[in-house]
Parts: structure tokens; C-alpha cells; sequence
């Protein structure tokens, strides 16, 4: 054996051991000790993110994968066709038919992936690539938001837009609440002149504005 043929080998070997490394700690998230289960879903997580990515995004973040999973990563994707516009229950989807587990244990298995790889990830190298998807998605791969704040002028402007319509149509649900509230609470007031006051009527509008107001706050 030449010293350039075992040099290549020591190489693989490294590379073999970090790969290994980052899924260990995909596993360990997975709180698993089934590493097929654990290949499965962080090749998942990997494929559909990055089809939602720009080719200049994914290339980005490629780069930080160790080169086994940046093959894995890289394994069918055809630059020509992505970003696929996904929205967060597609892409709850996708991770279900490529991991083969069901919808609740896909949800799980993708923020803990997400945990993982940005403690194998350089500091602030997986927030740079979560910043650049829509909210609703970023709130799947990321629902504790362990990652630190960007501040808003550093998000793409379509990221910045869509979040203010969130916000937007979160006021217009409180508002529409609030207001079907008062008129419960003023339907019991009303009564004609002739009739007394009934604490029963009072006590039922309370109950329906109450139950109004729970319905928002339980409203995502």
C-alpha cells in the first residue's frame, strides 16, 4: 500500500467517524439507540430542507456537513428545480413519507433533529439558514426557538412581510373576538321595559363572552 492510497484511506476513516458523530447525536435527541431509525429521519430532515432552499443556501449550508452527509445531502438534488415552496404542513408531509414514521412522531423527530445538527453546526451557522424560511416552517424545525433572535432587519424582506401579516391577522382575530364578546355580554343587559331584570340571562351572556374569549386564546 502507497502512502498516497493510506492517506486517502485515514481520510475516509475520519470522515466516516465524524459522520457517525453527528448521528450519535441525532440519536441522542431521538432519545434512540436505533440508528437506522435515526439515518432514516436525519436523511429526511437534510433532503427536505434542503429542497426548500436556494441552490446559494444550500450550498451554504452543505458546506458544514461532514462529507458523508454532504453526499447524503446532495444524493438526488436537482439545483434546477428548488426552491420547492413548501409550507409547513407539506413539509410535515414529506418528512413522513421519506422517514416512514407517522405525522406526531415526524413533528418530534424534526425539532430534534434540528437541535442536534446546531450543536454539531458552527455557532450561528444553522439560525442562518432557519432565518431564511417562513415562520410557520421555522416554528417546526425550531418550536422552543432555541436559536438566538435576528433581529428584523437582517430577515429577507419576504420573510419580514409575511410575518407582519401574521401579526396582522392575529389583531383581527382578537379584535373579532373581543367584539363578539361585548355582544353577548350587551345581549344580556337588553330586556324590554315591561320585564324585570333576569340574573339567569345575565349570567348565560357572561358564560357565552367568557367562552368567546377562551376560544381565542386557545386559537394557534
Amino acid at each position: 500500500m502507497t502512502a498516497h492510497t493510506a492517506h486517502d484511506l485515514d481520510t475516509f476513516a475520519r470522515a466516516d467517524r465524524t459522520a457517525q458523530e453527528w448521528l450519535d447525536a441525532v440519536a441522542e435527541q431521538l432519545d434512540t439507540e436505533d440508528r437506522h431509525f435515526a439515518y432514516r429521519v436525519l436523511r429526511a430532515w437534510l433532503r427536505t430542507v434542503r429542497d426548500r432552499l436556494t441552490v446559494e443556501a444550500a450550498s451554504h449550508f452543505a458546506a458544514q456537513l461532514p462529507m458523508l452527509l454532504r453526499g447524503l445531502f446532495f444524493d438526488g438534488w436537482n439545483p434546477k428545480r428548488v426552491p420547492v415552496k413548501y409550507d409547513a404542513e407539506q413539509f410535515l408531509i414529506a418528512v413522513v413519507k421519506e422517514a416512514k414514521v407517522s405525522p406526531a412522531e415526524a413533528r418530534k423527530a424534526i425539532a430534534a433533529v434540528t437541535v442536534a445538527l446546531a450543536g454539531c453546526c458552527s455557532p450561528g451557522q444553522l439560525d442562518h439558514l432557519l432565518v431564511q424560511l417562513p415562520g410557520p416552517l421555522r416554528e417546526l424545525l425550531d418550536p422552543a426557538g432555541a436559536g438566538p433572535a435576528v433581529a428584523p432587519a437582517e430577515l429577507p424582506a419576504a420573510v419580514r412581510w409575511l410575518e407582519v401579516d401574521e401579526r396582522i391577522g392575529r389583531v383581527e382575530r382578537e379584535v373579532g373576538a373581543t367584539v363578539e364578546a361585548l355582544r353577548a355580554l350587551l345581549h344580556g343587559f337588553e330586556e324590554r321595559p315591561s320585564e324585570e331584570t333576569r340574573p339567569e340571562r345575565l349570567s348565560a351572556a357572561a358564560r357565552h363572552a367568557h367562552q368567546i374569549l377562551l376560544t381565542l386564546n386557545a386559537a394557534p
